[in-house]
């Protein structure tokens, strides 16, 4: 490779590699070297593994990985069951102009602000939210519900905030996967679960 080749490749690549480097790699070295020091004195540190120790003893730590850990498996399992049938009727049902309009309906969404539509699940879900209000008027509840600050509204949260980064690789391998598989996957005596 000639020099200048090397120069336009080395220019090209250095803002991904000192982004990535700054915002990625360098705070989780410190991270790592924060993990491994043993507070001794106020601002004295020393190497050490009592972090790790207190995490194995703590139940309160443990707890919190459990309870983090199931959450994170309910947001993905629920995610994929709602995005997988978008995915599906997008890439196979839907042609041309349909595919596109749908697809489009999918991003529209998400060209508002994380936080403005934070705050519009706020505003539903609030004990003066919408929600309770309509709940109290048709007479299903007698008092206002408190339907945030709770696992729920987390999973809620998490689930329509990864919906699209679900919907849109999804839509995409779905694509890809050539029709005459399928067609030879039922040829072959498949149900339609396995297919």
């Amino acid at each position: 490779m000639s020099a200048p080749r090397q120069l336009g490749l080395f220019l090209l690549l250095a803002p991904a590699a000192l982004w990535l480097g700054l915002l990625v790699i360098l705070p989780h070295v410190e991270i790592a070297i924060l993990s491994v020091s043993e507070r001794i004195a106020p601002r004295v540190y020393a190497f050490g593994f009592a972090n790790y120790r207190e995490f194995f003893v703590e139940p309160l730590y443990w707890r919190t990985f459990a309870r983090t850990a199931v959450m994170s498996i309910v947001v993905t399992a629920l995610t994929l069951l709602l995005a997988f049938p978008v995915a599906l009727y997008i890439a196979r049902a839907a042609g041309g102009r349909a595919k596109s309009i749908l697809f489009l309906l999918c991003l529209l969404p998400f060209w508002v602000s994380e936080l403005v539509r934070t705050l519009g699940w706020m505003i539903l879900m609030r004990e003066t939210g919408v929600i309770s209000t309509s709940l109290q008027k048709i007479g299903l509840i007698s008092g206002p519900i408190e339907l945030l600050y709770n696992d729920g509204a987390v999973v809620l949260g998490l689930v329509y905030g990864g919906l699209l980064f679900m919907v849109v690789p999804l839509v995409n391998a779905l694509d890809s996967l050539d029709p005459s598989l399928v067609e030879a996957g039922y040829d072959l005596g498949g149900s339609r679960a396995t297919v």
